[in-house]
């Protein structure tokens, strides 16, 4: 191939290339819209019942060093859950929203738990469960 063929400015070439479009556009015809509803069929509880995936959902209002704490979230049965092992804290509910409110209600009762038993009356595990609530800040 010459320079000259691939000059677009010439009257040729430009035909040529025009011809060319117009055989490889001619076999394709125009198609109905595409129905793009998937997203509605398979959504969160779908993709989690599906894949058994654990999903990382921030806890805003609970947070350690000002970052917020994240929770473990899950799709079983009927059931959302949610899960923050850190604190050795779950919950359920019947939505994703649910479940995270339940575990802030958790975690808001074993705060004030906690906080009010004395040192000498909790187990090892126990006293190191309320450190961890000492250190956390609930916002709202």
């Amino acid at each position: 191939m010459n320079n000259a063929a691939l000059k677009l400015s010439d009257e040729t070439t430009y035909q040529e290339t025009s011809a060319g479009f117009s055989k490889v556009l001619s076999g394709f015809s125009r198609s109905e819209p595409l129905d793009i509803t998937g997203a509605d069929i398979i959504g969160p509880r779908a993709l989690l019942e599906r894949n058994g995936v654990e999903k990382k959902y921030p806890l805003w209002g609970v947070l350690l060093n000002n970052v917020p704490l994240s929770a473990s979230m899950y799709y079983e049965g009927e059931h959302w859950f949610a899960e923050l092992e850190w604190l050795n804290v779950s919950s359920h509910g019947e939505s994703p929203s649910a479940a995270i409110y339940n575990l802030e209600l958790h975690i808001d009762h074993f705060t004030d738990f906690y906080s009010s038993q004395d040192d000498d009356e909790l187990t090892e595990y126990a006293l190191g469960i309320k450190r961890r609530f000492a250190q956390i800040q609930r916002i709202g």
